[in-house]
């Protein structure tokens, strides 16, 4: 990137508009910007800066401060910048945000910031600030930062990352590099380590508290288990104290004794179960049986209330059905009225038709009338067309003879102007030779006057030379006074410092050791109050597991909530299913009852076939058979009886096996109740046993939330313990290390104290030593007693014998010029004295070539004249102003082409009328043969109309007497009277088949509820028979007995439910315990190999140096760094000086890996970089920071800048030094590269021969400064 030019307006110091063009500097080398302090050298390139990315240069200057002070309210702010990259201009301006006065009225407003990209080639130009800085970035491929730090070597940053450590230069290089990232895995990596070690202590202090936990009661136990809980207790008691796995095996070997006893107990407990089943089934049926007989003297009663409503029934059915009969006679006569119905649609049918066709007609009358009055306007057209054709003729003829004449009338006017146009120019260039050589000819004089001046001055100054000499030596005599006296006075200063500074130190040092004694205080107090932090965290331990248990069994209680609910659903279902299954079984008895009354009413049949009179019965001996059994129609096989027979078996069963199930779930519930009360006793002090499952589970949950805040309250107690134990070990450390740290600090301020006495004693020596260097310059001074004074009066010498010298040698290169100007003067008045005789030749060649162009122009203006006649009206006048411009042809020229122009058009308007016509006859030609076809086609069609118009009218007079005749067809009545028939009709029909049918629904509904009730009847009796075989003992000693085995039960499950506890308890810690064995050895493995990485990262590592990861990674970046700095540092110092990265250092505590030193190599030693002077400091810190900025430009992509700035620090360089530091920025202007250079020093305005000097004035306005390009 290269800046081209650069518009600043109403910016920083700048209060009006000023433009600096960079263009004038060339393409590369160095320039200098230069001018008084304070005039804006640096806003320059905050301008640019602030142009490209809308920020400044520095960290010093914000966006906002841009505005000049000094400008007036009216002027804008802006910067516009043009520069090139990659051979293509880009123009890109941008505004600040600042307060402005108002378009209307008074008073200011805020103009936005705003920016505006402007591309080489047909991209649209980019806006909005945000927009233009991407787009910026994204073309140079640099952000802001970036683009300063390499292009820029910002005032006062010089000797920043020169003199700075490790840790400063590190912090320079994160903000450079972005190598944050790699701190920031430093501190995950401590942090992750830290986290690790708390876990891991933890688990190592967990398991003695689980260990405590174990519950071994040996009452409840057998022998073998009371051996194992006495061994355990004698454990407990020692804390298990290097005997957990000894612990860890007796807890297992216990929980399998209480394993087995807990299986014992459940054995015993389902033999009860089942006992109590059956005496609950037995009981279950009692009940059944007694609900049966109530229901069996219902469904009798039901049936006497059945039997009058049935025979109601069915004397309505024979009534309705009677009735339906006249159903026929009302569908005949819908029948006969829907007939009459269908005529009346067709006769509306044909009526609409004829309308129609009718219409048809008369529509097809009126288009045969519009196509006769059609043709006779074709054939009226048709005669004029071909009267217009013969007063066509003979137009194309016309045409061509206009065209030939206007061709003509063309090429005199193109050559008439031709030649008007050459003899211009030739006038024109005669102008130009004539005024050339009167130039040449006052060029000539001024040489001349000039060559006599500069002999003169030449005179003046022929002893230029000599005083140069005598003015060199006594600017070198003064220097070297200069020089030493600066080295001894920075000397003293160093001194001065030193004792300053040791003093300083000596007082920090005690102030440190009171602080630290005060902090020793403090940590002794705050060590008291966490003295008992070990004994909080066990009880708060303690009671956390309490809780916990608590909660344990108020979970289960919860599980237990839940099985009495889904009993209780599962019961709820079961009877129902049972309900359904007696509905259905009462249907398949009362079918198997009908089937075998029909089966043995059939067998009565076929016996009373063989009856006869005076014969006695083979069933019941009558001789008399009144009224003998009759063989029903329909007679079931006995096969058929028999299957449903066992269908009916099969349902009686599955509704004892349903009701045989629902009992069984009433007894579960019933059993789950009882236990979840006993439990709620235990657990929630609930005395009430009517307590729903819902208020039990509510106040089950509220309990157990109660103990869940208590658990975290407990937990919170355990944090806040551990925490301040934690607390108490670091403090233990802190107050060591702080012990520590007094003992050093007491040495120290000792050390201090025979340090600055030393120092002391050294400047007073060197305070002689300057006295003596003041005397030997004292005739020249005026005031000897102040250093700096001193140092200014010197300076001021020399200056002064500068200047002199100076002078003396631009006088002597002054008259060397001289020299060399007369000796061109010379060679130009010989090169002017050729030009001249050459310009006298073209004049007279000019001369002829212009009247042998104006003798042609007479030539063909006489041609004109000749064929005047194709002129038309202006041909007599066009001849009239040739013969009036026989001898002023030029003046008249003009006047006769434009004539001949206008003679042009009037001869276009006459073509273009003869084209006209000729494109009039061609359309007719081709018209007239298309209008004689549409005469004939319509011809046709009116014929074809009359046909179709007189068939059309035959058709409509058959059409209307066959309607009259179905018209004669229909009766007097009318249509909407027959549809009315229709419907009254089919109501009456409706009404006597609905009432049919509901009669004989109702009957039906009575006979099957009459039928339904005598099957229930005969199922009931035969259950009842069936329970009363099986059941042989009264429903009160079933009770009994099913009572004394609840109560046995109750206590079994009371002696497992308190063994299970234990039981659980102890798997838990067994499980707990060999769960964190393991995982405290995982713990460990993996805190060593992280506390490993991350002491390697941090630089950490016993007896190696404090390389941090962050540190390592910058190392690499500062070797390419020193690399490229030490190309410019062996230039400046002649080969004297390298800088190298310092490999070791002094202290393995301090971090290290990015300290610097410098390689001298006049002696082959290696130094501290702080050991050299300052212009050798000045030398050393910009080879690194053009190092630097190289590396910053190959990191960010090898992208080019074809531009830099460096900012002051060149007045520390004496002139050999200055020379070195130029010539190694020269090479930086290699490769077509600008660099700029702002700087006070006066040398580098005699050395650097481009300049932007930039200047400070005052004027009635303000303060104002610009900037010139020279």
């Amino acid at each position: 990137m290269k800046p081209v030019s650069l518009t600043i307006s109403a910016f920083g110091p700048y209060a009006g508009e000023q433009t600096i063009d960079f263009e004038r500097l060339g393409s590369q080398g160095l320039f200098l910007i230069t001018g008084d302090t304070g005039a804006g050298k640096t806003t320059i390139f905050d301008a640019i800066t602030f142009a490209l990315y809308g920020e400044a240069s520095g960290d010093v200057r914000k966006a906002d401060m841009f505005r000049s002070k000094y400008a007036k309210a009216d002027v804008k702010t802006f910067v516009r910048l043009t520069f090139e990259y990659a051979n293509k201009r880009y123009i890109v301006e941008r505004n600040p945000e600042y307060m402005r006065p108002k378009g209307r009225g008074t008073g200011m407003t805020m103009e936005k910031a705003n920016a505006t990209l402007e591309y080489p080639d047909d991209r649209e130009p980019v806006t909005k600030s945000r927009e233009v800085t991407r787009a910026i970035t994204e073309l140079i491929g640099l952000d802001c930062k970036q683009f300063t730090q390499i292009a820029m070597i910002a005032q006062g940053d010089f000797q920043k990352v020169l003199f700075a450590n490790t840790e400063e230069r590190g912090k320079i290089f994160r903000q450079i590099f972005g190598t944050d990232i790699y701190r920031v895995l430093q501190e995950r990596l401590k942090d992750a380590v830290k986290k690790q070690w708390r876990e891991y202590d933890e688990l190592r202090r967990s398991i003695n508290q689980y260990m405590d936990g174990i519950v071994c009661d040996s009452d409840s136990l057998n022998e073998e288990g009371a051996a194992i809980a006495e061994k355990m207790n004698l454990l407990k008691k020692e804390k298990f104290d290097g005997r957990v796995e000894e612990g860890i095996l007796l807890l297992e070997q216990l929980c399998q004794v209480q394993k087995e006893s807990l299986e014992y107990l459940q054995n015993e407990k389902q033999t009860l179960d089942e006992k109590i089943r059956s005496a609950d089934e037995l009981s279950g049926k009692v009940r059944e049986n007694t609900k049966r007989k109530q229901l069996l003297e219902e469904k009798k009663q039901r049936l006497k209330e059945l039997e009058p409503l049935l025979i109601k029934a069915k004397e309505d059915m024979l009534y309705a059905q009677e009735a339906a009969k006249d159903c026929e006679r009302l569908d005949r006569a819908v029948e006969e009225y829907e007939k009459k119905l269908t005529l009346y649609e067709k006769i509306q049918k044909l009526d609409l038709a004829q309308r129609t066709k009718q219409q048809d007609i008369e529509e097809k009358v009126q288009k045969k009338q519009q196509e006769e009055q059609r043709k006779i306007r074709l054939e009226e057209k048709l005669q004029q067309e071909k009267e217009n054709l013969k007063s066509y003729e003979g137009a194309t003829v016309e045409k061509q003879r206009v065209e030939r004449e206007i061709h003509t009338i063309t090429e005199k006017r193109d050559s008439l102007e031709n030649q008007k146009k050459k003899i211009v120019e030739l006038e024109t260039a005669l102008s130009v030779r004539k005024e050339s050589l009167s130039l040449q000819k006052k060029t000539e004089d001024h040489l001349l006057m000039q060559e006599q001046k500069l002999k003169e001055e030449q005179e003046q100054k022929k002893d230029a030379a000599g005083c140069e000499i005598v003015c060199k030596n006594a600017l070198n005599d003064i220097r070297q006074k200069i020089r030493n006296l600066t080295e001894i006075t920075e000397q003293l200063e160093t001194a001065a410092k030193e004792v300053k500074r040791l003093g300083m130190e000596q007082d920090n040092a005690q102030k440190k050791y009171d602080t630290k004694s005060s902090e020793l205080q403090q940590q002794k107090e705050v060590l008291e109050q966490v003295s008992d932090a070990e004994r909080r965290e066990k009880q708060a331990e303690t009671e956390s597991i309490k809780v916990s248990e608590a909660i344990r069994r108020q979970d289960e209680l919860e599980d237990k909530l839940e099985d009495w609910e889904k009993i209780s659903k599962n019961r709820e279902k079961a009877q129902k299913e049972y309900q359904k299954e007696v509905t259905a079984q009462k249907q398949i008895s009362e079918h198997y009852r009908k089937m075998e009354q029909q089966f043995w009413d059939a067998q009565a049949g076929i016996l009373a076939q063989g009856l006869k009179e005076e014969e006695p019965c083979p069933v019941c001996g009558s001789v008399h058979h009144p009224l003998p059994a009759v063989i029903p129609q329909e007679t079931p096989e006995r096969d058929e009886l028999e299957n449903a027979k066992a269908e009916d078996a099969k349902s009686r069963e599955k509704v004892s096996r349903l009701s045989e199930k629902a009992h069984q779930l009433m007894v579960q519930e019933e059993e789950k109740i009882s236990a979840v009360l006993k439990d709620a006793k235990e657990l929630l002090g609930i005395s009430d046993d009517k307590m729903s499952l819902a208020e039990i589970r509510l106040e089950n949950q509220k309990q157990k939330n109660a103990n869940e805040v208590q658990r975290q309250e407990y937990k919170s107690q355990k944090e806040k313990a551990k925490n301040d134990l934690d607390t108490k070990n670091l403090l233990e450390q802190k107050m060591q290390d702080t012990q520590n740290e007094l003992t050093l600090l007491s040495e120290k301020k000792n050390a201090l104290g025979q340090k600055n006495a030393t120092a002391k004693e050294r400047y007073t020596q060197q305070k002689q030593q300057w006295e003596k260097n003041i005397a030997d310059c004292g005739f020249m001074l005026e005031n000897t007693e102040d250093s700096q004074i001193v140092l200014s009066q010197l300076s001021q010498i020399e200056r002064e014998r500068n200047m002199q010298f100076l002078q003396a040698k631009k006088d002597r290169e002054r008259v060397e010029q001289i020299a060399g100007e007369l000796k061109e003067s010379e060679e130009s008045k010989q090169k002017i004295r050729v030009t001249i005789s050459s310009i006298q030749e073209e004049i007279a060649k000019l001369t002829g070539n212009k009247e042998t162009v104006e003798k042609q122009m007479r030539t063909d203006m006489q041609s004109v004249c000749s064929q005047a006649d194709i002129f038309g009206n202006t041909g007599t006048t066009i001849v009239q102003k040739i013969q009036e411009a026989e001898h002023e042809q030029m003046a008249f020229a003009e006047d006769v082409i434009v004539m001949m122009q206008n003679a042009a058009s009037e001869k276009q308007v006459e073509l273009s009328k003869k084209q006209e016509k000729e494109r009039k006859k061609a359309a007719l030609e081709k018209q007239i043969p298309l209008d004689e076809t549409e005469i004939k086609e319509l011809t046709s069609q009116i014929g074809a109309a009359e046909n179709e118009i007189i068939r059309l009218q035959t058709e409509y007079v058959n059409e209307e007497k066959g309607l009259k005749e179905l018209k004669e067809q229909v009766e007097d009545i009318t249509k909407e009277e027959v549809q009315s028939q229709i419907e009254k009709c089919t109501e009456q029909k409706k009404n006597l088949e609905e009432n049919r049918e509901k009669t004989r629904e109702t009957y039906n509904n009575y006979e099957k509820n009459t039928e339904s009730e005598k099957g229930a009847i005969q199922v009931l009796l035969g259950q009842i028979r069936e329970t009363e075989k099986l059941i042989a003992l009264p429903e009160e000693e079933i009770e009994k007995q099913a009572e004394e085995l609840r109560t046995k039960r109750s206590e079994i499950e009371e002696n497992r439910a308190s063994k299970y506890t234990s039981y659980h308890a102890n798997m838990n810690i067994c499980e707990n315990v060999s769960k964190k064995q393991k995982e405290i050895a995982q713990t460990e493995q993996k805190y060593v190999w992280m506390k490993s990485l991350s002491d390697t990262a941090s630089g950490m590592l016993t007896g190696k140096a404090k390389i941090e990861l962050e540190t390592y990674v910058q190392m690499a970046y500062f070797d390419r760094i020193l690399i490229r700095a030490n190309r410019r540092m062996l230039t400046m110092s002649s080969g004297q000086y390298e800088l190298q990265r310092e490999e070791e250092t002094g202290s393995r505590k301090e971090k290290a890996g990015l300290e610097l030193c410098v390689v001298d190599h006049y002696n082959g030693t290696k130094r501290s970089v702080k050991t050299l002077s300052g212009g050798e400091s000045f030398q050393a810190s910009l080879s690194l920071a053009l190092g630097l900025s190289d590396e910053i430009q190959s990191y960010a992509g090898g992208i080019r800048m074809d531009s830099m700035f460096v900012d002051e620090g060149f007045g520390s360089l004496d002139e050999d030094a200055l020379e070195q530091a130029l010539k190694a920025l020269l090479q930086l202007t290699e490769g077509n590269r600008l660099v700029g250079i702002i700087s006070h020093v006066s040398e580098l305005k005699d050395q650097i021969d481009k300049k932007i000097i930039v200047t400070k004035h005052r004027t009635p306005e303000g303060v104002s400064s610009a900037a010139q390009v020279e």
